[in-house]
């Protein structure tokens, strides 16, 4: 690690680095830091390795792509117009089970 060997306020050094003993730290410099504060600006480089990161795999469907016509005319020709339910907790599960099974075979 590099100390800090100038002073940081006034006459004194008053201002500490301190980092895991596992990173690099270089490039220490005090500089004046003008009207800001009354004490210099302390600066370092960390050399901090990012973490790895893992293949993530993603999948998605192409509904851009489908064709919006022929998707309204399988839904229309679905239980959801022919036999929907009578309930609207039956429909609403309908809906989604229809909706769900039209679209896997339009945009698998």
């Amino acid at each position: 690690m590099s100390p800090i060997c100038s002073p940081t306020r006034g006459d004194n050094l008053l201002d500490v680095v301190a980092a895991d003993a596992s990173l690099v730290v270089s490039d220490v410099d005090v500089i004046d830091a003008g009207l800001a504060s009354d004490h210099r600006l302390v600066t370092v480089k960390l050399g901090l390795h990012p973490p790895a990161r893992s293949a993530v795999p993603v999948r998605y469907r192409r509904i851009a792509n489908i064709d919006v016509d022929d998707f309204q005319a399988a839904l229309r020709r679905s239980s959801l117009f022919t036999h929907p339910s009578p309930t609207a907790e039956g429909f609403a599960c309908q809906l989604v089970d229809v909706v769900t099974a039209e679209r896997d075979a339009i945009a698998p």
